[in-house]
């Protein structure tokens, strides 16, 4: 079975770019994946809708993959000030794919403004939260480490980068913590606060109850707390060496994405 198996850091962060991209594809392609699936098969588009949230609802497991081993990435590096460069120089050269992206999303024509911020932000953020807590910590200041950690969340929330808060603190209770239960175990009620708490929440404030959409937020939470089988299946081994990949991966990959969107769809 797959949580019998053991994998690598490197196998298990690309099941994540690949449940990233096929994330942003489906965000970005939902209405026309919709309809062509409803043609297709000669289903309502009600029908063809679920299926395809079905089918992509494994895409909610990318982000907590990859705030897990951020973590890993805090814990063990030797070169700390690069470690944070590299999030923020990337996580500046997305922005602008990022908020392209975005429009393509929403259906909007595609032009650069101020909205969400991208994820990578979110983990330079988490990050920053936990190198500074273990300075704190050494120096027998945790109390402080604490405060910092609550303002890197607050700057996250008041950034509106993507995951926002939740994302920081995924990424420093799997720094904090020690034991790989422990860690899971606070994963999973971030998760659980984030997909079936904060999202229905804001999506019931702003458009009203709809029970039409409660399968949906169930597949979202329950593919997102399958992030922690996953998850089981490290043990610590980091795997080939691919740190640039994964940098370049993000902004690449949406870009390619905005570009095909305006080249066909815009």
């Amino acid at each position: 079975m797959l949580i019998h198996k053991e994998y690598t850091a490197s196998q298990l962060k690309i099941f994540g770019a690949v449940t990233m991209l096929l994330d942003h594809i489906y965000k970005v392609f939902l209405f026309w994946i919709v309809t062509g699936m409803s043609a297709w098969l000669h289903i309502s588009e009600g029908l063809s809708y679920n299926i395809i949230v079905l089918l992509f609802g494994i895409t909610s497991m990318s982000f907590f993959i990859f705030a897990f081993f951020c973590a890993e990435s805090c814990r063990y590096t030797k070169h700390r000030f690069r470690y944070l460069r590299n999030l923020l120089v990337f996580a500046v050269l997305s922005e602008i794919p990022f908020q392209y992206l975005l429009d393509a999303i929403t259906e909007m024509p595609l032009k650069l403004h101020l909205g969400c911020t991208n994820v990578l932000f979110t983990l330079f953020l988490g990050a920053c939260a936990c190198f500074a807590y273990e300075e704190m910590n050494k120096r027998d200041k945790a109390s402080v480490g604490f405060l910092i950690v609550a303002f890197c969340a607050a700057t996250a929330h008041l950034l509106h980068t993507d995951y926002d808060c939740y994302g920081v603190l995924a990424v420093f209770v799997c720094y904090a913590l020690k034991e790989k239960k422990q860690k899971l175990l606070a994963l999973g009620i971030l998760i659980f606060l984030f997909y079936g708490v904060k999202i229905p929440a804001e999506d019931i404030l702003a458009y009203g109850f709809d029970l039409h959409m409660l399968p949906v937020y169930i597949i979202k939470l329950c593919f997102a707390l399958g992030t922690l089988l996953v998850l089981q299946t490290y043990h610590g081994k980091r795997g080939r060496g691919m740190k640039y990949f994964f940098y370049l991966f993000y902004p690449v990959h949406i870009s390619i994405i905005v570009l095909i969107y305006d080249m066909f769809l815009g």
